[in-house]
């Protein structure tokens, strides 16, 4: 349901036996990082005609316990503390292991799921609003977890918005009617933070306000400053709040946290006047871009956002095998096993330095521009660079090419590439049953333009790569990228992978933090701009891929 809420509390150490207690909600006030929130005492007025399911980890398929209108093996009662719940757990299954969890203090939560009937707002105008909870309309479940579900908020956010809706003034006839901004000089606005193109149909209106008047360097003055205002603290309050949803510290008192909407997208800039492409210097001419690596992966790749916590991702390991039986044989029953694909947050940073007198210039759209696509340009080439090359070491990620080394996935060619070269890789996916899905070749410039220069044989006059530009150009029907972060050897030797790249999975852990350090270079008037984002990268089937790293050209 579009209004459910879920919030948790710590589950206090007193099972004893079978019984297990606590409290689910309570009457304290809290901050909910964007607002405050504290829940009436008369809010569960109406508990005893809720049919309420005790659960482990939300699950109804793992029933605890269950209140049924105030009959049942589930006890609720509102105390001076707030909503308090008891119950035997069963003598099942989930049960019996959710006894011995708690017992062992691995399961350590109270979560539970709730609608909002009546409410209020105070302090709309603050930085930190206060939501008081009138009256709960409805409880879903309370549930027993190892960790407490993500403070789900979206429905209170909507009715803060509709709250400072009603507070503001209504204007009179006599006032001169006040005229929009045309749709297309919006786009045009909108396009100097990030590709207007690229986000069409997938963000809210609200969304796309505030990406029309979000400027990063006034965000970068202020927060040299000590305190943030208008869109920008929204956005920062919004990404700090992503934050703590998804379980990361808060950061530094200055620093400027983008929620996911804002950096989860691929941004892109032609260099063009409305991409920002013309600056404001001293020299009317263009400036000229950084030579940033193509980065194709990044377009093909299995991506997963607003992670929390460490992750690990089920994988069948096994499968069943048919058996042949006599009329009356008896078959033995077969178990499928499975293992999981692990991923972590590891923190990328970058560290830039910016002048002074460039950031006294807040509201010149052009530097804006190109300074939000010059960090997104960097981002993408040191992800991709991971993704390829991550050595596992140095608070890196484990790349393509790290994972592959050494296994039955890595093939030997040791020379240059041939048509049966090619035919081998793709073998090597066909023995595994994985020749399927996001399936392409992955090469460096170098290999690329040997292999448009190879033949197939003497008398086709076929090449290994036709085509004409990425990611048209084939190899044997299947597409062929390049990459100069493709990784290259001693002799010269390069890399050359093969395989389903939406096995490959990138993992992001909320949006971007931008920490603005004005002390450093304090004298030299520069101000250091530390970016960080927390990601990992995994393969979630090494069999979807075959990769060699001896070929020469």
């Amino acid at each position: 349901m579009e209004n459910k809420e879920t919030r948790s509390l710590p589950l206090p150490s007193e099972a004893e036996g079978r019984n297990v207690s606590g409290y689910a909600a309570n009457f304290l006030e809290y901050d909910m990082g964007t607002f405050r929130e504290r829940i009436e005492r008369s809010a569960f007025s109406n508990l005893d005609t809720y049919d309420i399911h005790a659960l482990y980890n939300h699950d109804y398929g793992q029933v605890l316990a269950r209140r049924n209108r105030g009959k049942g093996t589930l006890d609720l009662q509102v105390t001076e503390e707030g909503l308090k719940f008891a119950f035997e757990l069963p003598d099942t299954a989930t049960g019996n292991e959710v006894r011995t969890l708690v017992g062992r203090g691995d399961v350590d939560q109270a979560s539970w799921a709730f609608t909002v009937k009546s409410e209020e707002w105070a302090d709309v105008r603050s930085d930190k609003p206060l939501r008081i909870i009138k009256e709960v309309g409805e409880i879903y479940d309370i549930s027993l977890t190892p960790r407490g579900a993500n403070p789900t908020t979206s429905a209170a956010l909507r009715s803060l918005e509709a709250a400072i809706q009603q507070l503001t003034p209504v204007i009179p006839d006599n006032t001169p009617e006040i005229v929009e901004e045309k749709p297309e000089i919006q786009e045009e606005r909108t396009a100097n933070f990030v590709d207007a193109s690229a986000v069409q149909g997938k963000l809210s209106k609200s969304e796309k306000r505030d990406l029309g008047k979000f400027n990063i360097i006034k965000a970068m003055n202020e927060a040299r400053n000590g305190r943030l205002s208008g869109v920008e603290a929204e956005i920062n309050q919004e990404g700090l709040a992503e934050r703590r949803r998804l379980g990361l510290a808060d950061g530094a008192d200055n620093a400027i946290h983008m929620p996911e909407f804002l950096t989860k997208r691929t941004n892109t800039a032609t260099g063009g006047a409305s991409n920002g492409g013309d600056l404001v210097f001293t020299d009317p001419g263009k400036y000229i871009d950084f030579l940033y690596p193509n980065t194709p992966l990044l377009g093909q790749v299995s991506v997963f956002e607003n992670l929390v916590g460490n992750i690990s991702f089920p994988k069948q390991t096994g499968a069943y095998n048919l058996n042949w039986q006599t009329e009356t044989g008896t078959d033995t029953a077969q178990d499928l096993t499975f293992g999981t694909v692990d991923m972590s947050p590891k923190r990328a940073v970058i560290t830039a330095s910016v002048s002074n007198q460039l950031l006294k210039q807040e509201y010149s759209q052009g530097i804006q521009a190109r300074m939000i696509n010059t960090l997104n340009q960097s981002f993408n080439k040191g992800l991709e660079n991971a993704i390829l090359n991550g050595t596992g070491a140095s608070n890196q990620p484990s790349g393509l090419y790290t994972l592959l080394n050494g296994t039955a996935q890595e093939l030997s060619f040791a020379g240059n590439m041939t048509y049966d070269d090619l035919v081998e890789m793709e073998k090597t996916l066909a023995m595994s049953d994985t020749l399927q899905g996001n399936l392409a070749y992955l090469t460096s410039p170098a290999v690329m333009a040997s292999l448009k220069k190879t033949k197939v044989d003497a008398g086709s006059g076929r090449f290994l790569v036709e085509g004409l530009l990425d990611p048209v150009m084939t190899a044997n029907g299947y597409r062929a990228l390049s990459t100069t972060l493709s990784p290259a050897y001693a002799g010269p030797a390069y890399g050359v992978a093969f395989g389903n790249w939406s096995d490959l999975a990138v993992g992001f852990w909320g949006g971007a933090s931008l920490i603005v350090n004005p002390y450093t270079q304090m004298k030299s008037s520069i101000t250091e701009i530390y970016i960080e984002r927390f990601m990992d990268t995994a393969i979630l089937r090494n069999e979807s891929f075959v990769m060699a790293q001896d070929v020469t050209v």
